[in-house]
């Protein structure tokens, strides 16, 4: 399904978990664009709907972040190199 609209979007809140925003979806106060791995368990619970967005528009970008001025430990280092090489395949 491809949207035909564009959503003008207002008056959103910001939470720094996805947890919480879960639980507003599945107590009926909005709706949310999330990755799949976040609300599968939902989704396969049936504790609400939703929708895989196929669009070139619709992308999330995957971050690695580290403190600029710790050392990073070869196991940190390991696990930077494989989401270097493996995110390009991430769905």
């Amino acid at each position: 399904m491809y949207f035909t609209k564009i959503i003008e979007v207002e008056g959103s809140v910001d939470f720094s978990s996805v947890e919480p925003i879960k639980e507003c979806v599945m107590n009926g106060l909005g709706i949310s664009m999330l990755p799949y791995f976040n609300v599968k368990r939902e989704l396969d619970n049936r504790l609400f709907n939703g929708e895989i967005i196929k669009d070139d528009q619709c992308t999330i970008s995957t971050f690695v972040t580290y403190h600029k001025d710790k050392w990073v430990s070869p196991a940190m280092e390991s696990m930077i190199h494989l989401i270097r090489s493996y995110s390009k395949d991430w769905d």
